[in-house]
């Protein structure tokens, strides 16, 4: 069982430290264990329990009323919603739910039910994505562990290669030829299959290099097959590269096709050639795919 401060549980579910500690007197929410210093300690349940009041409280209604529900009425108020903000919101809760607990069967059904709902797309950009960075505060905070990184990426994985392999067999594939990889030490894949995802749904020829791609197997490649696009999403940096100075040597190696970038490090990116193209958000990144390959 992990342990979560009272700063955890204030990043995951926007309430103020000092509000949870007025909550814990005035409405005996709840009475988290100790350390010896005295500082509050949050265990799973306690964890689970915030994330769903955070969630009515966050929806307009007082802790007053929230404390006086009884556990089956506070079960029934956090567990659907026709709003679509608040739906995405109850699966983001419930994904995380399910990965502290390293409950795979559980998390797969909310994520199959989640694309039943709203779509692959939809799944990815407003719950997985966020679910990402919510529970990424845990990490960074040393409140949990790469174990549960690892945990949900592979479920998500195995589900957008399955997604990717059942449009495979209806794509027409008549749009533009671009090839995907991630540089060198980058081996953060999600994202990358999300957008063969993305490009197979709208036509484009992909070929997939996959992640931690050196530069010479992407020169012997375009040298002997037809590509008019090479696209990288690079989100960390763990060689210390500098990514102006890579982006430049891509660019020369491979100088007749276009280079397509996004992903976290593309705002650090001032470097500027023709043939460089930086996609600084989703939004530009989905048009892009959508407009190119008409």
């Amino acid at each position: 069982m992990e342990k979560f401060t009272i700063h955890n549980i204030e990043s995951l579910c926007n309430i103020k430290a000092h509000t949870l500690r007025v909550w814990e007197k005035r409405y005996n929410i709840m009475q988290p264990d100790r350390k010896k210093s005295k500082h509050r300690l949050y265990s799973n349940n306690d964890l689970k329990f915030l994330l769903r009041l955070s969630f009515l409280y966050h929806k307009g209604i007082k802790i007053s009323k929230i404390a006086s529900l009884s556990p089956e009425e506070f079960k029934q108020l956090t567990q659907k919603s026709n709003d679509t903000t608040e739906q995405y919101l109850l699966f983001i809760n419930d994904l995380i739910d399910a990965s502290i607990d390293f409950n795979e069967n559980s998390f797969e059904a909310i994520f199959e039910n989640a694309i039943k709902l709203v779509g692959l797309e939809n799944t990815m950009r407003h719950i997985i994505y966020p679910y990402f960075e919510k529970i990424g505060l845990l990490w960074m905070n040393d409140a949990a562990i790469p174990a549960q990184e690892h945990f949900s990426s592979n479920i998500i994985r195995n589900k957008l290669i399955f997604a990717i392999d059942t449009i495979k067999k209806t794509a027409q594939s008549k749009g533009p030829t671009i090839l995907l990889f991630s540089p060198e030490e980058e081996f953060h894949e999600i994202p990358l299959l999300f957008i063969c995802f993305l490009l197979l749904q709208n036509n484009w020829k992909v070929t997939y290099f996959s992640t931690n791609v050196t530069r010479q197997m992407l020169e012997y490649y375009c040298t002997n097959k037809p590509v008019d696009f090479i696209y990288m999403h690079p989100i960390t940096n763990l060689t210390r590269y500098n990514i102006n100075q890579y982006t430049k040597q891509l660019l020369q190696a491979l100088p007749h096709q276009q280079l397509l970038i996004s992903g976290p490090l593309v705002k650090h990116i001032h470097y500027q050639h023709n043939n460089l193209k930086l996609l600084l958000s989703a939004e530009a990144l989905s048009l892009f795919i959508k407009t190119a390959s008409l």
